[in-house]
């Protein structure tokens, strides 16, 4: 791309906890003569941002903030033609580690200013974007406690999670996938376009974002024992491999489900009912990458 232009949206809060003004970090360091740099105050709602970049023919738009943040861009960089990038400041940065660009927030700006990219796949849940991961199950019952929850941070995540470990009712599932119906109890049910969720946390290794395809990675009840075993093979990328989970590849899924409630897009949480549509849009987002 010879003529770039490129505008940062940062989130608020990005870049407290590195001690670090992100608007002067990046007017200081980037080096590309035409970009803009504007601090979002919600996210949810950055419709006057939104008009500005399609106006100003803008080429690029870069993601300055956590998985929420990116989610958001993302999908407005992958409706409108417009490439996407990622500065990382999340705790998870599931999107960023799986294309390859840098924590260190010097080299990945460095990478935006390089520009290089690629296609990749996106997932789409019941008509809404997901770039990493969907799903359902013990995950995205944790990711809805958890927004409610005041104890932030990993710490406050690891302890809901041990909390509601013991008293978590897996759910028996109907998977309508590549022409069979499956029907399992299932602990997590895990739709991924990445391997990845985030800290290199690896539920799907075998998922590629360029095969066309959603990998779901299907997890059964399994007894708290063998915990730290499971942790291991994910840390490892070979959780497939235990014989407590089942993968599947896919260009669309129909999960049925015996009761309405939470899912997640990337690590957010939300309701729906009983029946989740997946499919796949092959190659519909642009990002720069290593």
């Amino acid at each position: 791309m010879s003529h770039r232009k490129v505008f940062f949206v940062v989130n608020p809060g990005a870049g407290k906890k590195r001690n670090i003004d992100l608007k002067k970090f990046i007017e200081t360091n980037f080096s590309l003569p035409e970009f803009k740099v504007a601090v979002s105050s919600s996210l949810e709602y950055f419709g006057e941002i939104k008009k500005e970049i399609i106006a100003g023919n803008y080429t690029d738009v870069v993601a300055c903030g956590g998985d929420g943040t990116v989610n958001k861009l993302a999908a407005f960089a992958c409706s409108n033609n417009i490439r996407l990038g990622i500065l990382p400041l999340g705790s998870g940065n599931g999107l960023a580690r799986s294309v390859g660009v840098s924590m260190n927030l010097h080299k990945a700006l460095k990478q935006i200013e390089n520009g290089r990219s690629k296609g990749i796949d996106v997932g789409v849940l019941n008509n809404k974007l997901f770039f990493c991961a969907a799903g359902m199950g013990f995950d995205s019952h944790v990711a809805a406690l958890f927004e409610k929850t005041t104890s932030r941070g990993l710490w406050g995540y690891i302890k809901l999670i041990w909390k509601e470990f013991f008293s978590y009712k897996s759910q028996v599932y109907t998977l309508r996938i590549n022409g069979q119906e499956i029907n399992k109890k299932a602990f997590i049910v895990a739709c991924c376009n990445t391997g990845q969720y985030g800290n290199d946390f690896y539920i799907a290794p075998t998922a590629n974002m360029v095969d066309g395809k959603i990998t779901v990675s299907l997890i059964k009840p399994f007894h708290w024992i063998v915990t730290p075993y499971v942790l291991l093979k994910v840390t490892l990328k070979k959780v497939h491999t235990l014989t407590i989970v089942e993968t599947f590849h896919a260009e669309e899924i129909k999960i049925i489900r015996t009761r309405d409630g939470s899912v997640h897009i990337d690590g957010e949480p939300l309701e729906e009912g009983t029946e989740i549509n997946i499919r796949v849009k092959p190659l519909a987002l642009e990002i720069i990458c290593a």
